[in-house]
């Protein structure tokens, strides 16, 4: 029995351990006042929505027809609005 609570120390000490020297660590959570989309050197984008399935996507991967109707896809352009 006290080899299983030697062992269960030991897992305890060494993933506090582990945890501590990963960059980034701190239980997942961010620091005050920081921007995780500035982290990534990506300003944060217009989102939209299809008009088809209603599937909201960043702007600069959407596709629009001729009559600035959103889309996520050709197949869902093609079909038009719902």
């Amino acid at each position: 029995m006290k080899y299983l609570i030697v062992l269960a120390l030991l897992a305890y000490l060494y993933f506090t351990w582990r945890k501590q020297r990963r960059p980034g660590a701190g239980g997942g959570k961010a620091a005050p006042g920081a921007n995780p989309a500035s982290d990534a050197g990506q300003a944060p984008q217009e989102m939209v929505r299809c008009d088809h399935c209603g599937l909201h996507l960043p702007r600069n991967e959407s596709l629009t027809d001729g009559r600035g109707h959103v889309f996520c896809s050709s197949q869902h352009r093609d079909q038009g609005g719902a």
